[in-house]
């Protein structure tokens, strides 16, 4: 099979130069825009009603939803954070800006090192954005998890942006690569870690092809532009938006297939293969109608992205499903108290 060629010395086929046999399993999603809408109406008048406390209940609410909603192998996910946990967190972001907003009022240089310090919290926040969101998110009654140090994490999203930048863009979809890399790469299921499938040189050629999109749609609306008048501002925007949206689409669908495909959880393996002109469709009608309600259709437009992904994602089984998540949950009967995560910090990454 095709992933064969992506697999490392872990492979389990790999050892007798055969694969096993693999069983796929699709992922479901259940849920409506009638069910989401009612969810996310009340969650937008409780939040503005209370001045935003009650978006730490409403981000519960709607992950919840959400996750029992997504199935595979015929088990629903789970979405088990606590609300106060969430909250405690955004009050320290709220805290920390207001801070920097009040250093800012005092000294320029403290504003400086308030921001360098906001900088180097950035790899901090994302490591315990994810581990919150993995701890609390289960399949079967077995937690996913996520474990990373601050130095790999500054070096993905710090270090390697910062050459993407010096290098006028060369190593930005290196750069893209590894923060990809970080996030499949230190999470796990139970007590098994992924493995990401991919190589940054597949990077290199999606952003290939999103430069080669930008470089015909600027032709393309200057043409356009020349033959109708510098004037007709709404025609060459009209000529630009479907190409707009080709790229969205192209980046989304590339980027996700390139996290997910080929992706090991021990002898198992991801498949995520969501087209990219399918998934362009999918954004430029949904904001045609978000548009055209003044917002109103974003629950509905939200669930027609989820439901479109996940009907292209599934988990290629080389085995029992039920044999592995059995081994799962006697190895993390052994281990629960790393997973005992208490602070949360959730922004949403």
């Amino acid at each position: 099979m095709a992933e064969a060629s992506s697999l490392g010395s872990e492979g389990v086929g790999d050892v007798a130069g055969a694969e096993p046999d693999f069983q796929e399993h699709g992922f479901e999603f259940h849920g409506t825009a009638s069910e989401y809408f009612r969810i996310w109406v009340v969650n937008l008048v409780l939040t503005l009603v209370t001045f935003g406390v009650y978006s730490a209940w409403a981000k519960v609410r709607t992950q919840q939803y959400l996750a029992s909603s997504t199935q595979l192998a015929g088990a629903s996910f789970a979405y088990l954070a606590d609300p106060m946990a969430i909250l405690r967190g955004r009050a320290i972001v709220v805290g920390f800006f207001l801070v920097y907003f009040t250093a800012s009022l005092v000294s320029t240089y403290l504003e400086f090192a308030m921001s360098i310090a906001m900088v180097l919290a950035i790899p901090w926040a994302v490591v315990r954005s994810m581990s919150f969101r993995a701890h609390n998110t289960a399949w079967r009654n077995i937690r996913f998890g996520f474990r990373a140090d601050y130095g790999p994490a500054f070096g993905a999203y710090i270090g390697y942006p910062l050459l993407g930048t010096v290098t006028l863009g060369v190593l930005y979809p290196d750069a893209i690569f590894r923060q990809r890399r970080f996030i499949v790469n230190n999470a796990s299921y139970g007590s098994t870690g992924f493995r990401i499938g991919s190589r940054s040189g597949q990077f290199y050629r999606l952003f290939g092809l999103v430069l080669l999109l930008v470089v015909v749609m600027s032709i393309t609306v200057g043409l356009g532009v020349g033959l109708v008048g510098e004037q007709a501002i709404l025609g060459a925007v009209l000529i630009a938006l479907p190409f707009y949206f080709m790229m969205f689409g192209l980046i989304a669908a590339g980027i996700s297939n390139l996290t997910y495909e080929g992706a090991q959880l021990g002898s198992h393996r991801l498949s995520s293969k969501v087209p990219a002109v399918g998934l362009a469709t999918v954004y430029a009608s949904n904001a045609m109608a978000m548009l055209l309600s003044l917002g109103l259709l974003i629950p509905w437009a939200r669930i027609r992205v989820l439901r479109f992904r996940l009907r292209h994602m599934s988990v290629r089984a080389a085995g029992s499903l039920d044999d592995f998540v059995a081994r799962q949950a006697d190895d993390v009967g052994g281990a629960g108290a790393e997973l005992g995560e208490s602070f949360g910090l959730d922004l949403g990454l």
